[in-house]
């Protein structure tokens, strides 16, 4: 058997050591393997077989490595950097209740909302994002100045 058939070889015994551990890095090393193989085929030397196979095999682990990486911390990205998308987005308050509290839309959602420190009047209406405490929004109006109706008990 030449260094095509060993080459081969290789492969199917990476994939299936990839099988059967469920190392994704396996498979990985498999295409670099893989490579090689097509590369013995064109009738290239040993050092440049070997060469491609180690360059698409840690080209493959890196890019599968850093892109999953990337995505990672993209999925956990720190609440002040997803809050800081939301500051200065306009609002609709539906309804103020009791507890001063807002019943507000944003998002296609229903959120709650509490009045900025300085906000002293509860008023129906468009409303602007001025922080984020949790899940909930600190909200101030906007102009032009929304009606003034009195909380709800409810």
């Amino acid at each position: 058997m030449g260094i095509t058939g060993w080459w081969w070889v290789a492969f199917f015994a990476l994939v299936g050591a990839e099988l059967v551990t469920g190392t994704f890095y396996l498979l990985m090393a498999a295409l670099g393997v893989a490579a090689a193989a097509l590369m013995s085929h064109a009738d290239t030397s040993l050092a440049q077989q070997v060469a491609i196979a180690a360059a698409i095999s840690s080209g493959s682990v890196a890019f599968w490595h850093f892109t999953r990486l990337h995505r990672r911390n993209a999925q956990h990205a720190p609440l002040d950097a997803v809050s800081a998308m939301d500051i200065g987005q306009s609002v609709t308050v539906v309804e103020w209740r009791g507890d001063t509290t807002a019943l507000v839309r944003y998002r296609g959602a229903n959120w709650t909302a509490l009045p900025a420190e300085s906000y002293t009047e509860l008023l129906v209406g468009t409303h602007q994002i001025v922080s984020m405490e949790g899940a909930r929004l600190r909200i101030a109006p906007t102009a032009p100045n929304p009606t003034a109706v009195p909380p709800t008990n409810t």
